[in-house]
């Protein structure tokens, strides 16, 4: 029926379909494909049916997402759905909206349900859940089963959680858009957390548009208009190896960029490979305060994954001392990136680099996983240490997958309004074929 927000909303506002069509439409495409899939750990079809309904009959104002069905990464919490944050350690059944859903709920959204992930958002593989792409690959995570579902056409727009690319790693596996806010940006009240000074929550969506319409209901502000914008991209040294085709692809947009008469100036940057460890220290050091916090770590040992047990484990015997020498590099490693992102609108990234895994290449031994967590997050980790902005823009198909480029930027609204204007010139995604 519909692929975007924009499209239903306009259709909505023009009479030619009802809140309550567009909604029944994504239930049944969970019905039609998410046995295979496995985006959804919970579908509340009563629930957004009995939504939609009411919104159907409404007169009046409407909110501007106003009949759209979205969806919830399952460590948001939804008034009257569990959360459970794709866990056995705990779960609770809400009474509230998290704020950032309720938010969304005022603009007239309907929540039809809440999307699978890796085990408190622990990692970027979602493996339960199938990209929708090719089903032998991974979706990406940690917020996987959010980008399958909009991917699919099961639900309009969906929430995730970025801490170290878990927005914006699935939604450039799956082909869809994806805005990773900087830290504090939305209220993560309501949201269970991994690593709280690394943490965000934002949109996905099938196109930066789309974003941009969520981003303005969360927050209240809206893409800054960029008419001369000034794009920094990096060089081949600080990005390292990458997939043939993601570096081709990375290379080509740059090429189309200045074509079109926007102004380039590579950027200096620190290496990419230097994020990684002492953001991985950040991130073990913090999720234990969390998970003691909480009181689940060490009371409920036996229920964790023995990857998410083996990191709180380790945290837990880390000396200070060591963890202060390997979180150190970041302050310089702040301060460069900062600086490159001073003297632009926004800076020019692959998304990842590399393409989506098999399931069956996924090893189950905790430290290639770990090597390979890296690997994939090797661009985004930088995004999040230094809380800036970044939108991840569907850029093209290489060779039957989707290729993801970021816009990173200081702000938000600005991140937003550079990729609005290179998804006008990017060659485009469309929807995974049917089957696949």
């Amino acid at each position: 029926m519909f692929s975007t927000i924009g499209d239903a909303a306009r259709a909505i506002a023009a009479g030619e379909v009802s809140p309550l069509e567009v909604t029944e439409f994504c239930l049944a495409r969970i019905e039609a494909v998410d046995d295979d899939l496995n985006a959804f750990l919970h579908v509340d079809a009563e629930g957004a049916l009995a939504a939609a309904t009411e919104a159907t009959k409404r007169t009046g104002p409407r909110g501007s997402l106003f009949g759209i069905p979205f969806a919830v990464k399952d460590l948001i919490d939804v008034a009257g759905m569990p959360t459970t944050a794709a866990s056995e350690v705990f779960a609770r059944n809400p009474a509230a909206d998290a704020p950032v859903v309720a938010r969304l709920r005022d603009a007239g959204a309907i929540v039809i349900g809440k999307t699978n992930l890796d085990p408190f958002a622990y990692g970027v593989f979602t493996e339960p859940t199938r990209n929708p792409w090719d089903r032998s690959l991974i979706p990406g995570g940690s917020s996987g089963g959010s980008a399958v579902a909009v991917a699919a056409g099961m639900s309009l727009g969906a929430l995730g959680t970025d801490t170290a690319g878990s927005i914006r790693i699935p939604a450039s596996f799956c082909g869809v858009a994806g805005l990773k806010p900087r830290n504090g940006a939305v209220p993560v009240d309501g949201i269970v957390a991994l690593s709280p000074s690394l943490d965000s929550c934002g949109p996905l969506a099938r196109s930066v548009e789309d974003l941009a319409v969520m981003w303005e209901a969360i927050t209240g502000t809206t893409p800054a208009p960029v008419d001369a914008p000034r794009i920094g991209f990096a060089g081949d040294e600080v990005l390292g190896e990458m997939d043939p085709e993601i570096a081709g692809s990375y290379q080509a947009a740059i090429a189309l960029l200045g074509e079109a008469g926007i102004e380039l100036v590579e950027v200096e940057l620190p290496d990419f490979s230097a994020w990684g460890r002492p953001a991985s220290y950040v991130l073990v050091n913090e999720a234990l305060t969390v998970h003691r916090s909480a009181g689940w770590y060490p009371d409920r040992a036996e229920r964790y994954t023995e990857e998410v047990l083996g990191n709180l484990r380790y945290a837990e015997d880390l000396p200070a001392e060591k963890l202060a020498a390997e979180i150190r590099p970041l302050d310089g490693l702040r301060a460069a990136f900062h600086d490159a992102l001073g003297g632009v609108s926004a800076l020019l990234l692959p998304t990842t680099p590399l393409r989506a895994p098999s399931v069956e290449g996924i090893s189950t031994d905790p430290k290639l996983r770990r090597k390979v967590t890296r690997e994939v997050a090797r661009f985004a980790t930088a995004v999040n240490c230094c809380s800036a902005a970044a939108v991840t823009i569907p850029w093209e198909v290489v060779d039957g997958l989707p290729v993801g480029i970021d816009a990173v930027s200081r702000t938000e609204a600005t991140a937003l309004g550079v990729a609005l204007r290179l998804e006008d010139l990017a060659p485009g995604v469309g929807v995974p074929p049917e089957g696949s």
